[in-house]
C-alpha cells in the first residue's frame, strides 16, 4: 500500500511521509530557520544557547547520540541504510551506494571548514594554540587512539583486516588489497622523505636528529638502517621501550 503526502494527499516519496514537491519545499524551510539559528548561536533542536563550535546545546546533543546510536543499531541488524533511506546497505558498510557518496561530499566539505577556521575536525571546538596545525583537539586525539587500539585487537583476534574488515591474508593483519595500498602508499612516502632528506619513516629532520638516533622510530636514516646497529643504542633502548609499552 502506497503512503500518502501528509501536507498534500499525493503519493508519498519511498520511504517518506511527503511527496517530492512537499519535501523540496520542507527542506527549503528548514534550511533558513537553521540557518537563522546558527546566526544566533542557537541550538538547532530546543532554541536555547548552542555550545561553542557545535550547532546544539549539550542536552540535545547527547540525545541526538544516544538517538542516532539505536538508530544505526537497529539498521545494521537488518541490512538497512543507516541514513533511513530504506535502501539496502553497502557490503560491510552501515550505508547504501547513494548515501555514502552523499555523505563523503559533505564530509570534506566540512572538513575544509573546520580545517580553514583552524577548529577540531571532529568535534569542531577550537584547537588549542600549542597544537597550533593540528587536526585534532588533544581530548579527540586520544579518544581516537583508544578506539582503534581497541578496534586494531578485535579485528587481530577475530582474524580479520585491521583496515576494512575483510578476512585477512594467514598470518597477517590486512586482507591483500588493503596490504598492496598499503606499500604502496608507504613507498610514496619514504620516496618523498628521502628527497626532502628526511627520516624515512617517521619524517622527522635528520639535520636536527644528533648521532642519527630517532628514540620513536628506531629508524632515522635514508638508508632505512636500524637503530640496533647505531653505536648508542644502548643508551636509547630504556626509552624505546617505554615507546613500546606505550603504543
Amino acid at each position: 500500500m502506497t503512503k500518502v503526502c501528509v501536507d498534500c494527499g499525493k503519493n508519498a516519496e519511498f520511504n517518506r511521509v511527503r511527496c517530492k514537491e512537499c519535501l523540496s519545499k520542507n527542506n527549503k524551510s528548514s534550511k533558513k530557520r537553521k540557518g537563522r539559528l546558527k546566526d544566533n548561536g542557537q541550538c538547532l533542536r530546543c532554541n536555547k544557547k548552542a555550545e561553542i563550535g557545535t550547532a546544539h546545546c549539550s542536552e540535545c546533543a547527547c540525545k541526538n547520540n544516544k538517538n542516532n546510536k539505536v538508530r544505526r543499531k537497529t539498521a545494521k541488524k537488518e541490512g538497512e541504510c543507516a541514513d533511513s533511506c530504506g535502501r539496502k546497505a553497502e557490503k560491510n558498510k552501515v550505508r547504501c551506494r547513494k548515501c555514502l557518496i552523499k555523505d563523503t561530499k559533505r564530509t570534506k566539505l566540512r572538513v575544509e571548514r573546520l580545517k580553514r577556521e583552524g577548529r577540531c575536525i571532529s568535534c569542531g571546538k577550537q584547537i588549542e594554540y600549542s597544537r597550533k596545525g593540528a587536526l585534532f583537539c588533544t581530548s579527540c586525539t586520544e579518544g581516537r587512539k583508544i578506539h582503534y587500539l581497541k578496534r586494531y585487537a578485535n579485528h587481530f583476534i577475530l582474524g580479520i583486516c585491521v583496515n576494512c574488515s575483510n578476512e585477512a591474508e594467514l598470518g597477517k593483519i590486512y586482507c591483500r588489497k588493503c596490504a598492496d595500498r598499503d606499500n604502496k602508499r608507504h613507498k610514496i612516502k619514504q620516496e618523498k622523505h628521502k628527497e626532502e632528506g628526511r627520516c624515512v619513516s617517521c619524517g622527522r629532520n635528520l639535520d636536527l636528529i644528533k648521532d642519527g638516533g630517532c628514540i620513536k622510530c628506531a629508524t632515522c636514516s635514508t638508508t632505512h638502517t636500524p637503530i640496533h646497529f647505531h653505536k648508542k643504542y644502548h643508551e636509547y633502548l630504556p626509552q624505546i621501550k617505554r615507546i613500546r609499552r606505550a603504543v
